[in-house]
């Protein structure tokens, strides 16, 4: 995926390649393939990837109107780089929930075992200064 950064809409089959290698990610992350740590060496280039300053959609040079326009011929596709586009935003989505979702279970775990310690078992005053505490480094 790294060399294709700057997709090019005369490039049929590697933008399809690419395409179909971002909904193969997609779907290893959802199935539960990859873990967060895992995946975050590729970020930087599936960020490179999304970034389309260096993208060249049509197939002479471009207008400043024509990078927004919809290409399908048989010498180019721009279609193809809007869906690999597409599939990027979603892979991107996904890792962002992941992360949220490890977060809550951390968050979670963290209460369990102060539950099993019978922290939170004690009377009003205990939790009173929890709570006293908890709004001071919320505030910080």
């Amino acid at each position: 995926v790294s060399t294709f950064y700057a997709q090019k809409g005369t490039q049929l089959q590697e933008n399809k390649m690419v395409l179909q290698l971002l909904q193969l990610l997609h779907h290893l992350i959802r199935g539960g393939f990859y873990r967060s740590h895992e995946v975050v060496p590729i970020l930087p280039n599936l960020l490179a990837l999304l970034d389309g300053r260096d993208d060249i959609v049509g197939v002479q040079g471009e207008e400043p109107g024509d990078r927004y326009r919809q290409w399908t011929t048989v010498q180019c596709n721009s279609v193809t780089i809007m869906e690999c586009k597409l599939w990027l935003c979603r892979i991107l989505q996904l890792l962002c929930t992941m992360r949220l979702d490890i977060r809550l279970s951390q968050l979670l775990a963290y209460y369990h075992d102060e539950w099993d310690a019978g922290v939170w078992t004690q009377k009003e005053p205990l939790l009173e200064q929890r709570r006293v505490a908890f709004v001071h480094a919320a505030a910080t």
